[in-house]
């Protein structure tokens, strides 16, 4: 097993060597403002066997998580998702998966609405080339906290380890993060955990903490400070780094490299719905910006403003809808990139397995000249409600959370900017990204929350079961007993109909009087 933890300070944060301690084997940081990443690295066989079983039938496996509540991102970690828990899978010819949802509910709890990955998964769809080589398959649950993945992960990683106190220290910071990543991929045979957390909502101290070298593990540090790039579309960090067991002191280092994904400072939009929102709400993205330029990219021609959805099941998009070009460009929109998932205009939620679906929706934005876009603009995406199962409240009402979509800018670049791989700190399988070649940058714009929540609350009217008492199976009766009656009125009247139809024409003659 390898860890790699790397703090992020900011060039205005406060830094005096004496908040570094560096021993043989341990590195202790105080009261250091920074957001800090770990990172552990895992060889398949390291793993408990339920979960090797699991991955040895899967091409690759990604599960991203992200908190619901506002987190600044510090360079270079600067990809956004949708809050939640989103997972993505490649499963093998002929896999079989029939204990990924049940090890899926024992890992994150029983709320998760997996059932099979046939009846709760959907396919994925991405139009990027490269990623066409199998199907892929998604999962969302909209997850507030991974308490129940901690404790779980310190049970089944931790279990040869009893009473290790390094073990259980490592794996409790994914209680602290904002973000959680688990990534498997089939050809390396590694599976990595990374957990992130921001240091303006950790505590007004900062980092206090001893990082110690355990047995055969491999620990690198790193305490780096983003720094101006000398190339666009680049990142460049300056700093120490110290492999602990190794190294008795801080070394010095400067990187540059090219990057994936970039923040636009200035930029922010915040997101919610219209009122009186009813059965068919319309999502409202609100964007400003302080300057009107575009990215800071060489190829501004190339760019284009994304949003993407992710919807539960209780609300879902009409593909048909929103394939108007009239009613997009009233909307401030340009075009629908692609919809994926469960989008059945008809099913109640209460019939719907599936999780639910994504749209990647390109915006139009109002422009002020060439290269120059207004600073404050409205787009506006209409959805629609499923009917909720009914539930006992006074008000007849059921609440849904919905999570704030992610807005960003797409840039082709530059031909001589290297391969975006080489990033060490490098992150796809966001779900967006596949939609776009390997060569796209994107340009992260930040929420911008009054509350700091990144997830809508909607009121949706549903049966009332408290002013009809607990028994209802009256009401099912009575409701069986409408409908055969109106079925049985329309087959006499058919009847009626076909009977008087093909009765045989009789002609009435009269007699002549004399």
């Amino acid at each position: 097993m390898k860890e790699r933890i790397t703090y992020i300070h900011g060039a205005g944060d406060a830094f005096e060597p004496s908040q570094l301690q560096v021993e043989k084997t341990s590195l202790v940081v105080k009261n250091l403002q920074a957001a800090r990443e770990d990172r552990l690295t895992f060889d398949i066989d390291e793993l408990p066997h339920e979960i090797k079983l699991i991955l040895s039938q899967l091409e690759d496996f990604h599960l991203r998580w992200s908190s619901a509540t506002f987190y600044p991102l510090a360079s270079p970690f600067h990809s956004r998702i949708s809050p939640g828990l989103h997972i993505f899978l490649t499963p093998k010819q002929n896999a079989s998966l029939d204990r990924l949802c049940p090890l899926l509910k024992k890992a994150f709890g029983e709320p998760l609405k997996c059932t099979s990955v046939q009846e709760s998964f959907t396919n994925k769809n991405v139009t990027s080339p490269a990623t066409l080589r199998a199907t892929p398959l998604e999962y969302y649950q909209n997850l507030e906290s991974l308490a129940e993945f901690e404790a779980y992960a310190e049970h089944v990683l931790c279990g040869s380890e009893p009473g290790s106190n390094s073990c259980l220290n490592r794996l409790r910071v994914i209680a602290i993060a904002t973000e959680v990543d688990l990534d498997y991929d089939g050809k390396d045979r590694t599976f990595i955990i990374r957990a992130y957390q921001d240091g303006v909502t950790r505590s007004s101290s900062g980092w206090s903490r001893a990082d110690s070298l355990s047995g055969s593990l491999k620990t690198e540090i790193g305490l780096l400070s983003p720094q101006a790039a000398t190339e666009v579309d680049h990142i460049r960090l300056e700093g120490y780094l110290i492999e602990l067991g190794d190294d008795q002191k801080t070394k010095s280092t400067l990187i540059q490299f090219p990057s994936r994904h970039h923040s636009l400072p200035g930029w922010n939009y915040s997101a919610f719905f219209s009122e009186p929102s009813g059965m068919h709400p319309k999502l409202r993205i609100r964007l400003e910006a302080s300057q009107s330029a575009f990215p800071p990219t060489a190829n501004p021609e190339s760019c284009s403003l994304n949003t993407y959805l992710t919807l539960p099941s209780s609300i879902f998009p009409d593909k048909y809808q929103l394939a108007n070009e009239l009613l997009l460009a009233s909307l401030n929109l340009r075009s629908l990139r692609s919809i994926s998932g469960y989008t059945d205009l008809e099913a109640p939620d209460y019939a719907t397995f599936k999780w639910g679906s994504n749209i990647l929706i390109e915006l139009e934005p109002s422009h002020k000249g060439e290269h120059k876009v207004s600073t404050t603009w409205v787009a506006e995406i209409p959805l629609h409600l499923r009917y909720l199962p009914p539930t006992k409240s006074s008000q007849g009402l059921s609440h849904i959370n919905i999570p704030w979509p992610v807005v960003f800018w797409t840039c082709t670049a530059n031909s001589n900017i290297g391969k975006l791989s080489g990033n060490p700190f490098d992150k796809t399988d966001l779900g967006y990204d596949k939609h776009f070649d390997d060569r796209t940058i994107f340009y992260h714009i930040q929420p911008n929350s009054p509350n700091g929540d990144l997830q809508n609350t909607l009121y949706v009217p549903v049966l009332d079961t408290s002013v009809l008492g607990k028994d209802l199976s009256y009401l099912e009766l009575g409701t069986g007993i409408v409908v055969l009656a109106g079925w049985l009125w329309i087959v006499w009247l058919l009847f009626r109909g076909w009977y008087w139809t093909n009765q045989p024409f009789h002609t009435v003659t009269q007699k002549k009087k004399v």
